[in-house]
């Protein structure tokens, strides 16, 4: 009897059918007799596998063997004996299948709690010289060999047929043709293995021109499943606020893995209530914002683990400036630290006084303005540079003649990266504990 697995489409299909013959009454009547030899022993096959090295991959393949009852009972009943094929001359003589029912042995009937599968580990190394040493293997690579090797050191066949492929079954019922199939499978392929593991596929192709339909036949022993895909990512996301008196938040949101990048703002705006046309997206490393990533950029699109995901929290059309807080080490170059700052100026121009203001208000949490830094820029800890979107100093003069500062350059575009080059004494104030503390300038 012939059973149609899965359903055909109209093109291009893959069906898979399972084969009954006289061979699966004797497992189905073997299936009754394992459940008692397999319980005799109060503890039979709750045996641990010793480590040989790095042999975890082996184990696991073993164990998941040792606990199919038809499989294991065939051999601690000595039922494969009789069935050894020592001629087949792709097959192990035997050895593989002996190795494998001794083991089998060990585990259900010898007692103890723990198995060292030295002589087996052995044997498998002799037939099968990639898994000859101690070092970590594929553990589904080494289940198709062994399957495969007991299949040729048990298989009934000693003198296989030539068999022609016959592949004219368009005009042929599927289940004769399956049947047909599966029947010169069996003229070379008999064994324990074939009765238990082995099945078939059916590829069926339609030729859209002549409509000529094609169907194939092929068995196979083990099929590659995939593993469903989840549909939705958490990501961890920062929000820096416009308030400058709330604290860097950190959010797990939720988002659609195919998504965009405006789906991630509606996902913040939930958990966080900051309005998604308020949002810019940000890549930072070390201080800097490597990138602006634009709203309908596709997620999958975003470097994953090399930068940490910020959002920022701004004022939908106004031109922004991001500003650094850095100082210079050693070198002329300079290093940053603590969080950039957004600033938004809708003048094209305004005094450097009411710039200090709104810088200071940015900074209000852990900076405080006093009446002399307004006074010059002398009095401020710390010297206004523009710099370029990887934090290099550039040569351009914030302030012009009368004293308004611009915040467009000579060449007609905005100046987009400051950097506040702090004092020594000023940036070891601000950072106490590795963070930005409250303080007052003096």
């Amino acid at each position: 009897m012939l059973k149609v697995i899965s359903k055909f489409s109209k093109k291009n299909s893959h069906s898979v059918f399972g084969s009954h013959n006289s061979r699966i009454s004797e497992v189905d009547s073997m299936s009754s007799r394992s459940q008692v030899a397999l319980s005799r022993s109060n503890n039979g096959g709750l045996v641990g596998l010793s480590n040989l090295g790095n042999t975890c991959f082996m184990s696991s393949a073993l164990q998941c063997l040792s606990n199919i009852p038809e499989l294991t009972n065939f051999f601690i009943s000595d039922q494969y004996v009789k069935e050894i094929n020592e001629k087949n001359p792709i097959g192990n003589h035997g050895d593989l299948a002996r190795a494998y029912g001794d083991l089998m042995k060990q585990m259900w009937c010898g007692g103890s709690s723990v198995v060292a599968p030295r002589h087996f580990k052995s044997v498998l190394g002799r037939c099968a010289p990639q898994f000859s040493g101690y070092l970590q293997q594929d553990s589904q690579e080494l289940m198709a060999f062994l399957l495969d090797g007991l299949h040729e050191d048990l298989n009934r066949i000693t003198n296989k047929p030539y068999i022609n492929q016959d592949d004219n079954h368009e005009n042929t019922a599927d289940s004769v043709a399956a049947q047909r199939a599966w029947d010169n499978h069996k003229k070379r392929n008999d064994s324990i293995i074939t009765d238990l593991f082995h099945g078939q596929y059916r590829s069926r192709v339609e030729c859209p021109d002549c409509m000529k339909v094609s169907k194939i036949f092929d068995p196979f022993m083990y099929m590659s499943v995939s593993l469903p895909r989840k549909e939705e990512k958490i990501r961890e996301i920062d929000i820096i606020w416009l308030d400058p008196q709330k604290r860097r938040s950190r959010y797990k949101i939720v988002t659609p893995r195919d998504g965009q990048v405006i789906d991630l703002f509606f996902a913040a705006e939930k958990v966080s209530d900051l309005p998604a046309d308020r949002m810019m997206l940000c890549e930072l490393s070390q201080s800097i914002i490597e990138s602006t990533i634009s709203s309908t950029q596709k997620l999958r699109d975003i470097r994953e683990g090399r930068y940490s995901l910020c959002i920022f929290e701004r004022e939908p059309n106004l031109p922004v400036i991001k500003v650094y807080n850095a100082y210079k080490g050693y070198t002329s170059y300079l290093k940053y630290f603590g969080n950039p700052i957004i600033l938004q100026i809708p003048k094209r121009e305004m005094s450097y006084k009411d710039f200090i203001i709104t810088l200071y208000m940015k900074m209000s949490r852990y900076v405080q303005l006093t009446e002399e830094s307004l006074e010059s820029e002398e009095c401020l800890p710390f010297k206004l540079k523009v710099v370029n979107q990887f934090g290099v100093e550039q040569v351009h003069d914030l302030c012009n003649e009368d004293e308004n500062l611009s915040i467009y350059m000579s060449n007609g575009k905005p100046v987009t990266y400051i950097a506040l080059v702090w004092d020594a004494e000023a940036k070891g104030r601000i950072l106490q504990a590795g963070r930005m503390q409250r303080y007052r300038l003096s």
